[in-house]
């Protein structure tokens, strides 16, 4: 299996980077691609494994801004997923996709429905927040919109060093709420991720993000 994993959602993509990671029963080698040599791709994808058993060979930011292919794909011994933070471009896909025709391309982009829901976070218009929750979910799992609204009142908190038009955005969204409400807000979403990742939440993820909305 060659797998490549590619675009500008990195959170969605690191997920499913995990996911594959975590299942596979293998042994898993993990390169970085910044100085990777087409002899080291080749010994870690056609050398025995230590235990004898499947490999799973991880290359991280190998193929972005390439624009022919460096390294063989055929005859590889081990399954191979490419994991890049940017979106490749067509012409280095296409010229992948010759050489190895079932290779797995999955592209993660950004919904810009997510950028209306951090930037509706006001405070008193939760249920408009609620609504665009709702339409995000039906393209993003409830953890990554999760991350993007603790990014927002993260930047509400310090926005001193954001770009000028950044700024003047997020400190009118800040000005909303004052400085002791978003330490109240910052301190429940802290107190959700716990619960969350310690699975003490009552319900569902989407569910008490629903409520927090609410709340703000």
């Amino acid at each position: 299996m060659i797998m490549i994993l590619h675009g500008e959602n990195t959170v969605a993509s690191r997920w499913e980077l995990d996911r594959l990671r975590s299942e596979f029963s293998g042994e898993v080698v993990e390169l970085e691609g910044k100085n990777l040599t087409a002899t080291d791709f080749i010994q870690a994808t056609e050398s025995q494994s230590l235990f004898g058993s499947a490999r799973l060979v991880i290359v991280e930011n190998y193929l972005a801004g390439k624009k022919s292919l460096e390294v063989p794909l055929s005859d590889l011994s081990a399954e191979v997923v490419f994991w890049e933070e940017k979106e490749l471009s067509k012409t280095l896909l296409e010229k992948i996709l010759q050489e190895q025709p079932k290779t797995a391309v999955r592209i993660f982009k950004i919904e810009p429905v997510i950028f209306k829901l951090t930037d509706s976070l006001l405070a008193g218009k939760g249920k408009q927040a609620v609504l665009l929750f709702r339409e995000c979910l039906k393209n993003e799992e409830p953890e990554y919109i999760f991350i993007m609204i603790i990014r927002q009142f993260r930047l509400m908190q310090f926005y001193d060093n954001l770009p000028t038009w950044q700024k003047e955005k997020v400190s009118r969204q800040a000005k909303t709420f004052g400085p002791e409400k978003l330490s109240a807000i910052y301190r429940r979403l802290l107190e959700i991720d716990y619960k969350h990742k310690t699975s003490q939440l009552p319900g569902s993820l989407a569910g008490e993000l629903e409520i927090f909305l609410l709340w703000i």
